[in-house]
């Protein structure tokens, strides 16, 4: 497993007689035992180097929503004062759960908005999901 076959053949034909097998490239992997073509990383994972391995998880406290990603960097961090509470291989900022005593400023309906996590107010009481004064109305 982790290799993909390599066409040699003239002009782009199949040889069986000239095929080779070569390592995935970073950002790829193969996952069946008997494997033809790699596959890019999947959502959520990133290979950074070629080789046989296998992709790896983002790290927790991000994520990754298109697959392909070949270094660590493509794993995209959550927005301050969240995280994805210990969860790694993440494919969605939507697993980006604001901390205690912060809210945040998105709805999950919305997402074209800038997704930031804000202090909560002096008075007010706060959750990942709202901001509620103490009248009760949500903020």
């Amino acid at each position: 497993t982790g290799h993909g076959v390599v066409n040699t053949g003239v002009d782009g034909a199949f040889s069986q007689q000239q095929q080779q097998c070569s390592p995935c490239d970073a950002g790829a992997e193969c996952l069946l035992p008997s494997c033809i073509s790699c596959s890019l990383c999947a959502e959520g994972t990133f290979k950074a180097a070629m080789g046989t391995h296998s992709c790896s998880p983002c790290p927790k406290n991000t994520f990754r929503a298109l697959p392909g990603a070949s270094e660590v960097a493509a794993c995209l961090s959550c927005p301050a004062r969240s995280s994805t509470r210990e969860e790694v291989g993440q494919t969605s900022i939507a697993a980006c759960v604001c901390d205690a005593g912060s809210y945040p400023s998105w709805s999950d309906l919305d997402v074209s908005s800038e997704r930031a996590c804000h202090p909560c107010p002096l008075g007010a009481e706060c959750d990942e999901a709202r901001l509620r004064t103490r009248d009760g109305l949500d903020g």
